[in-house]
């Protein structure tokens, strides 16, 4: 049975074989129709073979990157991937070192600026009792 597989396996690939080739290595060629437009084909108008003439295909550009390209690609963004982890841990560091620097530093509470006595004045127009007050502390704290 198996080996009945075999050979018919071997003789389609013998049959299919020309048939593929065939394909594969077909001409184009070249016509004019008759109002001068220029047409390819791989199979001619029966009324324009006499006048037909062969095409030399060209291969066409390659796409995208072969291998080395790729590698090469790939070993710059990783690279640069390092470059980029390695200036985020530097920045996390020096960020670290400055909080720490700044928990360090000792704290010292703003202080409180007290009114002048033109301040006391222009706070409290209209309520002399309130105006004296601020007048009064400005005074005791100078």
């Amino acid at each position: 049975m198996y080996s009945k597989l075999c050979v018919s396996l071997a003789l389609l690939c013998l049959v299919a074989a020309p048939l593929i080739c065939r394909t594969v290595s077909a001409e184009a060629m070249k016509w004019v129709d008759e109002k001068g437009k220029v047409h390819y084909g791989d199979r001619v108008p029966e009324k324009y073979r006499k006048s037909a003439e062969p095409v030399e295909l060209q291969e066409a550009p390659r796409q995208g990157l072969d291998e080395e390209e790729l590698k090469a690609l790939k070993r710059k963004t990783s690279n640069y991937e390092k470059q980029v982890a390695q200036q985020r841990k530097a920045e996390e560091r020096e960020k670290r070192k400055r909080a720490k620097k700044a928990s360090l530093a000792p704290v010292t509470p703003p202080q409180a600026t007290r009114p002048t006595r033109e301040q006391c004045r222009d706070m409290h127009p209209s309520k002399t009792a309130d105006r004296v007050r601020c007048f009064n502390e400005t005074a005791e704290q100078n």
